[in-house]
């Protein structure tokens, strides 16, 4: 019987979604656990709400330690859900699985971003409303493949001329989409979203 091993990097993870949080490197490293804990969770198909419900009353009156723990929790579990997909992508006959793109939302854009580092077969990435932390963490690192930002100019999580900046510390080939009127959720624009990534792995893939 074959088995995949996949190495997971959870210090460095666990690391980079807390980066925002004002916890001490002792605090953040406790947390490792949670995402390991999140990793369970979406190997075994168990919903995370019982030990999110667990962590707000133990810690109720901490809630940075809160926070911390149940971000690293969920970047366990959609970690497992990103590595999931690339799997399900290269089992399919009718798929080219030399040749993936991936898209990812908010904390999803983050994890699209992280995959395209880990994984050479990930050939394109559409990064939705990453949060400003998250992109400017990766606008450091050399990612070879196409990229393209979506963003709407009245996100409250991301003031337009950061975003601006950030976007231009990426190397090239990279793509800007910037919609007017759009929030962080993209209310009413949803359709516009979709046909820009589309037409995105249209051009890449």
């Amino acid at each position: 019987k074959k088995y995949r091993i996949i190495k997971v990097g959870m210090t460095q993870l666990v690391s980079t979604a807390l980066n925002e949080l004002e916890l001490t490197p002792k605090e953040k490293a406790r947390s490792t656990n949670m995402f390991a804990l999140g990793l369970l969770y979406w190997l075994y198909e168990r919903d995370m709400q019982t030990t999110i419900s667990f962590l707000n009353k133990k810690f109720k009156n901490k809630p940075l330690i809160v926070d911390g723990n149940v971000k690293a929790l969920k970047a366990g579990f959609y970690y497992g859900e990103t590595i999931e997909v690339i799997k399900f992508i290269e089992s399919i006959q009718e798929i080219d699985g030399s040749r993936i793109g991936i898209a990812g939302y908010s904390f999803g854009a983050w994890m699209a971003l992280d995959s395209s580092t880990k994984n050479q077969k990930v050939k394109s990435i559409c990064s939705i409303a990453c949060p400003q932390n998250k992109l400017s963490l990766f606008s450091t690192l050399e990612i070879i493949q196409p990229k393209l930002f979506i963003i709407g100019d009245k996100d409250h999580d991301f003031p337009l001329g950061q975003f601006q900046f950030l976007s231009k510390r990426f190397n090239n080939p990279k793509q800007t989409e910037i919609i007017s009127g759009g929030d962080h959720f993209f209310r009413g624009q949803e359709k516009l979203v979709a046909q820009l990534t589309a037409d995105f792995f249209n051009n890449t893939l």
